[in-house]
């Protein structure tokens, strides 16, 4: 009989222990949706694990079948290595090879076009579209041929549209070759960190930064995310110094004080508090006054034995409480995967109950 459907968390940590027989066990007496499916397999590409990956794949091929080729030409390029298969961006499914060139090349002949990019898939597989449709939205790819396919496309970009969207990025490819913003792109994986970087670089900018100051104060660091993001918060936070005495007004005001098991709620009230926290846990909270004071988004911390610990963003979609972030400190994120779940259950029904 079929147990009900495993966590997201929990499939991960499975995965990620690279136990192909106790993965076997497991997922054969769980039923497993199609997003669960996926999830996996795209952790199983990540570690580069073929057996898990293949395994995966099998279970139910049909939601997993590049649509862009037919199954010959899928076959020529791929083969049986079933890691060079790589799930394509919801933009781009339901496409043939021909719209999704000039989708990428808009300006170039199909026909030039095809064989070589047909060759860079046969060699990295088809995360190099992807990259391909990430980088469309920082440079003109048809301008930029040659080097755009002569990168390393075994890395893998995240899907970067909606932050190149809403935040500023003339200041990477003013300063960096596209060469090493693309590496800067592949080592910084983590979504919500890699948009706090942009996101305090645009608050910079509106206060008058300019492109050279960035190179000056970033430097090599591009390359060494952590220390880029440590950088770009103590700049923030000396600016933000003189917001300190700023009224947050948050609505889970109502939190404060009330236990998660052994942690106790701190709520924020001041902008000199989310200074101090980011501060205390090495992490950015302090560059999120405009956005808590508008509302877009709540904050609160646990604390345990008086001190510190972690960290969330809260947003609300209607009146329906999500958890955006639980970091700790450094940004350890910890509390974002299968340990953290009880304590994430428990402030989420303590939120969607009033």
């Amino acid at each position: 009989m079929k147990l009900e459907p495993i966590g997201m968390p929990l499939i991960m940590n499975i995965i990620e222990c690279n136990d192909f027989d106790t993965f076997e066990e497991i997922f054969s007496n769980h039923s497993l949706s199609d997003d669960a499916l996926k999830l996996g397999y795209l952790m199983a590409l990540k570690i580069k694990n073929e057996k898990i990956a293949s395994s995966i794949y099998l279970r139910r091929p049909e939601i997993f079948r590049i649509s862009f080729i037919d199954n010959d030409t899928f076959e020529k390029l791929i083969g049986e290595n079933i890691l060079s298969m790589y799930p394509l961006d919801k933009k781009l499914t339901d496409k043939s090879y021909d719209e999704i060139i000039q989708i990428l090349f808009p300006q170039s002949f199909v026909s030039s076009i095809r064989k070589r990019l047909g060759m860079k898939i046969k060699q990295h597989g088809t995360v190099i579209i992807n990259n391909l449709f990430y980088l469309k939205s920082l440079v003109s790819l048809d301008n930029n041929i040659d080097l755009v396919l002569s990168l390393d496309h075994s890395k893998i970009l995240k899907n970067s549209h909606d932050i190149f969207s809403n935040y500023p990025t003339s200041w990477l490819l003013e300063n960096y070759s596209l060469k090493k913003v693309f590496h800067f792109l592949s080592v910084t994986q983590d979504q919500e960190f890699f948009e706090d970087i942009f996101r305090m670089v645009r608050t910079l900018s509106q206060n008058g930064m300019s492109h050279r100051e960035f190179k000056e104060m970033i430097g090599n660091d591009l390359f060494l995310p952590l220390s880029l993001h440590q950088k770009l918060i103590e700049r923030i936070t000396d600016l933000e110094y003189i917001k300190c005495d700023m009224n947050l007004n948050q609505n889970l005001l109502y939190l404060d004080g009330q236990k998660i098991f052994e942690y106790v709620i701190s709520v924020p009230k001041t902008a000199k508090d989310l200074i101090l926290t980011g501060r205390v846990l090495k992490h950015c909270v302090g560059s999120y006054i405009e956005e808590v004071i508008r509302k877009s988004t709540q904050i609160i911390n646990l604390k345990l034995d008086g001190e510190l610990k972690y960290t969330l963003e809260i947003r609300f979609i209607g009146t329906k409480a999500k958890i955006v972030q639980f970091k700790g400190r450094y940004n350890s994120n910890e509390m974002e995967k299968l340990e953290g779940e009880k304590y994430r259950q428990e402030i989420l029904r303590i939120l969607n109950q009033k």
